[in-house]
């Protein structure tokens, strides 16, 4: 099982390495375009480009939270790391949310 694991991450790790993320969006909303009646491939090629760009986005929310936890003295409480993180994710989706809506993507 370790080494299906190992497999995969290293697989992934290739992947990324020499693939860009707009060429594997491309080809998401290719393999997509026959389901069309069904689905809206632009629609889930912008949801995954999303889900891309959030992932870093979050890793530096949680590392300034960290960081703001630290110089407060509060390093041993969940509760200073859990809220402040709900908080600031919830506002920066709020936020995403209304920059799509002003661009017309809610359309």
């Amino acid at each position: 099982m370790a080494g299906r694991l190992v497999i995969a991450v290293a697989l992934a790790a290739v992947y990324t390495l020499t693939t860009t993320v707009t060429a594997t969006l491309d080809a998401v909303q290719l393999l997509l375009r026959p389901f069309a009646r069904w689905v809206d491939p632009d629609r889930i090629g912008l949801a995954l480009a999303l889900a891309i760009r959030c992932v870093p986005l979050l890793a530096d929310l949680v590392r300034e939270v960290l960081d703001a936890r630290r110089a407060r003295g509060a390093e041993g409480s969940p509760t200073a790391f859990a809220v402040p993180v709900m908080v600031r994710t919830l506002r920066t989706a709020d936020r995403l949310g209304e920059a799509l809506m002003a661009r017309g993507v809610d359309d």
